[in-house]
């Protein structure tokens, strides 16, 4: 638009010179020419100069938490560019849909960092595509495009949620359920593993008084993890194909807090699904495994699940079990069938499981 009101302006002097014969405006309108001719020879160069990339290729967000990512700039040339324009894509794996977004920016010579924030709306992998930069002159006259290739990997993750679980540890009905604190790590009476400095919320019936009073720092002790304090949890993926990014967001917030629960009470967590491979496994213990099972989650869903993906032979009182229309099982009881409408809310209620020892 800049551009048409600046020809509209330099015809308009071109006329009004060659009607009136005017040198003085005969010269303004030579020199817009010239100035209109110099800016677009800029643009072109400013073109030539200016890289744009990301300035990381895998970031980690949570869902409905803000994201600060960067753009990383170089500009090789002996001109700083006054604005630019980078259009890139955001979408999922698998899919050539997505939203398109423009960021602008300048750069100085040399090296630069452009800051940019997204706000995820559903936990799973987004690919941020980058398209085209545009590279204006110091007037916003003209412009140079170059194709860009780059492209940057975020996993979102979802909300911090814990599933309040009561553990019974299969007694009879008319004999006193397991205190939930037996299932932690290093609670367990067992052989002593190794002797630590003691840390914020370890139990003081765990103190080295021995090797506390000779120190004269406090040291607790840590004990072996006995085999009862595991839970095998089966994902049952076979509706995940038909499943729109709303629907599979609704499964990861359910899994995260299903895990964050069960972590609480017991010492690890054995999740295996199927895949179009095969069978996948991992043992969660933490916070960090529990993303790095969503990050391997998230790639499944990307390539597609094929293949068999039934609940595999493993004895069906031994295992939880978990589908994306958030069926959750015990063996094969139902434990409780959420709904996507008010997940967080059901969420946040206790539930009552069984928990099998290995």
């Amino acid at each position: 638009m800049k551009k048409v009101v600046f020809a509209f302006l330099l015809l308009g002097v071109y006329y009004v010179a060659g009607m009136y014969g005017s040198p003085a405006l005969m010269v303004l309108f030579l020199t817009q020419l010239l100035l209109m001719t110099v800016m677009f020879f800029l643009a072109m160069y400013l073109k030539r100069s200016l890289t744009v990339t990301f300035a990381e290729t895998l970031l980690f967000a949570e869902k409905g938490q803000t994201l600060v990512w960067n753009l990383k700039t170089w500009n090789k040339g002996r001109l700083p560019v006054s604005r630019f324009a980078v259009r890139f894509r955001i979408r999922s794996p698998g899919t050539g849909r997505g939203t398109r977004k423009k960021i602008y920016g300048d750069s100085d010579c040399g090296e630069g960092m452009l800051s940019a924030r997204y706000l995820p709306g559903h936990c799973g992998k987004l690919i941020f595509q980058a398209e085209k930069v545009r590279v204006y002159d110091y007037l916003s006259l003209f412009s140079g495009r170059k194709h860009l290739k780059d492209q940057m990997e975020v996993l979102v993750f979802p909300q911090r949620c814990v599933m309040k679980i009561h553990m019974e540890a299969g007694l009879p009905e008319n004999e006193v359920s397991v205190d939930r604190n037996s299932f932690a790590a290093g609670n367990d009476y067992g052989e002593i593993r190794q002797i630590r400095e003691y840390r914020p919320g370890d139990s003081v019936r765990h103190i080295h008084w021995n090797q506390t009073a000779r120190s004269g720092q406090l040291w607790v002790k840590e004990y072996q993890e006995e085999s009862g304090s595991r839970m095998h949890l089966f994902l049952d993926l076979r509706e995940a194909p038909e499943c729109s990014p709303a629907e599979m967001d609704a499964f990861y917030t359910a899994l995260y807090a299903l895990l964050s629960g069960l972590l609480e009470c017991m010492a690890a967590v054995h999740v295996f699904w199927n895949e179009a491979e095969g069978m996948s496994e991992a043992e969660i213990r933490d916070d960090a495994g529990c993303r790095e099972l969503f990050a391997r989650l998230y790639d499944c869903a990307g390539r597609g699940i094929s293949g068999n993906s039934s609940q595999p032979g493993a004895e069906p009182e031994n295992t939880m079990r978990l589908t994306v229309g958030l069926s959750l099982y015990a063996g094969n009881r139902l434990i409780r069938r959420f709904s996507r409408e008010n997940l967080q809310e059901e969420l946040a209620q206790e539930v009552f499981i069984t928990a099998w020892q290995d």
